[in-house]
């Protein structure tokens, strides 16, 4: 995963307190995708390629989340998002100058299988590239996130159910509630924060034994998750 920090926003953003957990989130997210899509096996899509995986579409996460913090920065430029990804991209994780200044995402692609012709014919319609782009099995970043910016369709959900599971974003739009406490009710309880859904993936094996400690283990991670 690589990790977005605000300090690589101050080249970006006039107002650094714009820029929430969220937004920082969203564009690790984006950015560990980018990176990854260099290295990610063909066959197996973008769905591997990082630890976490999106279950709600990342086209609502931008429209909730992030459209609203960065729209000073979208400046009427249809690749406003996609510019700041290849600026964010150039950092390394740790914020610090070094191999990845060199890193250059105008020619990155994500990754299918391409699309297996004894299905029928290629389906078309919902972008102006959807053909090409499933019969190469490959998703420009570019395209990727000027859809996301000025349509708010997530082509990386879209290509994943065309060509493989689609289970990346596969629950669309649908968030949970966060769990809060308070001064006078101690337990979690629902609040109305809406939240996106994830799937923790590469979890390590459990002997059967400790399954019930490790399952205590990961609600209570959760938990404080919600709770930070």
């Amino acid at each position: 995963m690589h990790l977005v920090c605000l300090d690589d926003f101050r080249p970006l953003a006039s107002n650094l307190s714009n820029i929430t957990t969220e937004v920082l989130g969203f564009f690790s997210l984006i950015v560990s995708y980018t990176k990854a899509a260099k290295r990610a096996p063909r066959a197996e899509g973008p769905k591997h390629s990082i630890p976490i995986m999106p279950r709600t579409d990342l086209g609502t996460m931008y429209k909730h989340f992030v459209e609203p913090r960065i729209r000073t920065q979208l400046t009427g430029n249809p690749d406003s998002l996609y510019n700041m990804v290849r600026e964010l991209a150039r950092n390394n994780t740790d914020g610090s100058a070094g191999e990845d200044q060199n890193f250059n995402i105008d020619n990155t692609t994500l990754k299918w299988a391409t699309w297996d012709k004894q299905r029928g014919p290629v389906p078309s319609g919902t972008w102006p590239e959807q053909v090409k782009c499933l019969e190469n099995g490959e998703l420009p970043i570019k395209i990727w996130l000027r859809e996301l910016q000025n349509n708010h369709i997530d082509l990386m959900t879209l290509m994943d159910k065309m060509l493989r599971t689609g289970q990346l974003g596969g629950l669309g739009s649908r968030m949970e509630m966060l769990l809060t406490t308070s001064e006078t009710v101690r337990h979690p309880v629902v609040s109305s924060t809406q939240a996106p859904i994830w799937e923790f993936r590469d979890i390590d094996s459990v002997n059967v034994n400790k399954i019930a400690q490790m399952l205590k283990e990961w609600e209570a991670t959760i938990i404080s998750m919600h709770l930070a």
